[in-house]
C-alpha cells in the first residue's frame, strides 16, 4: 500500500497529460516522478499529523474546562 499509492497517482498523471493532447518529453517524465519522490513521505505521514492536531486541540479544551472548575 505505501509504494501503490505514489505508483498509480503518477501513472493518472501521466495519463492525464496525454489525454489533454501535451507533448510529453522524458524531462517531463522524470520531473514528475522526482516530485512524487519527494511528495511520498509527507503525504504518507499526513494522517498521522491531523490526528495529532485533533489530539492537541481536544487536550487544550480540557485543560481549559479543568482551569475554569
Amino acid at each position: 500500500m505505501y509504494w501503490g499509492i505514489p505508483v498509480l497517482a503518477t501513472i493518472a498523471t501521466i495519463g492525464t497529460y496525454q489525454c489533454l493532447n501535451d507533448r510529453m518529453d522524458m524531462k517531463n517524465i522524470m520531473t514528475g516522478l522526482y516530485i512524487f519522490g519527494l511528495l511520498q513521505t509527507p503525504i504518507a505521514s499526513l494522517p498521522y499529523c491531523i490526528s495529532c492536531i485533533i489530539n492537541t486541540i481536544i487536550s487544550f479544551k480540557r485543560i481549559e474546562v479543568n482551569l475554569i472548575l
